[in-house]
């Protein structure tokens, strides 16, 4: 029992095709079996143009179409291709799994936060690519859809600070980093690439079976005997977290069950604070875009009271990003676009 969100391109919001979050489609061979999305909530809207190459071992070049900035743009990353085995790194939030027949130059395109369609055609949505200082981008209609078993109500939507972390292969350890679950704390998070390290690795001295380290952030302590527990989720007002130092302002971090030793693995956590404040939201009024606001809208399925959407309905929203005269050049523009609302 539970209420499922989903974002979807109005025209195509029947269909899983019309998914805004992770869709793939091989444009020559077949070289992906599956990809789905991995939970750590650090996907980039963008569109991923892969190639593959098969000359002494697998791998994959990867083109960013909507933005030049994306870290994930670069040539020749392994990959492991058996037909079962997920493989990260290539896209941000991504578990790709490639064909054990995958051939030379086979290519896919896969995109994020963009309508694609069954034949590969890109409508951008949420990847706007380059807006420049004091303009406003194009006006996108979006369709929230809730897939899940339950009504919603008190239904919303909102922008929050984006993030991303590397190495991909931190996830042998790290489950989640996402923004705080209190919403009186969602938004203020800092900006910049915070260093997380861990000390003293040991069992829990609480008896949980568990294994516990101490959680660094810039070289302080952030976390005290945290556990890898895949379950406890270590913010601001958590036993443990530091809450005088705040290392994790905004934030808040899961860290797997697991029995691998993460003290020798060093995490680089890229926060965008500012963003989010640029990309402006507006309630659909019979298809057309209500006040625009930095804060967060209301969804309400058509015909039903406020902030309802009914299991299997959806309510539309619009966004757009507004950038003021003072925005100045910078790294990739991350957002976190959540829809939010309880099971009624």
């Amino acid at each position: 029992m539970a209420v499922d969100l989903v974002f979807r391109y109005p025209a195509a919001a029947g269909t899983a095709v019309g998914n805004l979050d992770l869709r793939f489609v091989n444009l020559s061979g077949t070289p992906i079996v599956s990809a789905t999305l991995d939970g750590t909530n650090q996907g980039i809207p963008d569109q991923y143009d892969l190639t593959f190459n098969v000359n002494g071992g697998v791998t994959v070049d990867v083109v960013c179409a909507s933005s030049p900035k994306n870290p994930y743009e670069t040539t020749g990353v392994a990959v492991t291709a058996d037909g079962v085995t997920p493989n990260y790194g290539i896209v941000p939030e991504a578990a790709i799994v490639v064909s054990a027949l995958v051939a030379d130059q086979d290519q896919a395109r896969v995109t994020m936060g963009a309508y694609m369609t069954a034949l590969a055609a890109v409508t951008d949505i949420l990847n706007m690519g380059i807006v420049e200082a004091n303009s406003i981008s194009t006006e996108q209609r979006i369709a929230a859809v809730n897939t899940g078993a339950d009504d919603a109500a008190e239904t919303d939507i909102i922008a929050l600070p984006g993030l991303y972390w590397t190495p991909s292969s931190a996830r042998s350890i790290v489950q989640e980093i996402d923004n705080h679950s209190s919403e009186s704390r969602q938004r203020l998070a800092t900006s910049g690439t915070k260093t997380i390290t861990f000390a003293n690795w040991g069992d829990d001295p609480g008896g949980s079976g568990k294994k516990k380290a101490d959680v660094y952030v810039g070289g302080q302590l952030c976390i005290e005997s945290a556990l890898f527990d895949g379950e406890t989720r270590y913010e601001y007002g958590v036993t443990g977290y530091v809450n005088a130092s705040d290392l994790l302002r905004g934030l808040s971090i899961i860290l797997r069950d697991t029995t691998t030793d993460p003290t020798a693995i060093t995490i680089s956590l890229i926060v965008d604070a500012l963003s989010y404040q640029w990309l402006e939201l507006a309630p659909d009024l019979s298809g057309a875009a209500g006040d625009w606001t930095s804060d967060a809208v209301t969804l309400t399925e058509d015909g039903q009271n406020a902030g309802i959407v009914r299991a299997g309905q959806l309510a539309h929203f619009w966004s757009r990003w507004n950038l003021p005269a003072s925005a100045s050049l910078g790294a990739i523009r991350l957002i976190s676009l959540r829809a939010r609302g309880e099971a009624i």
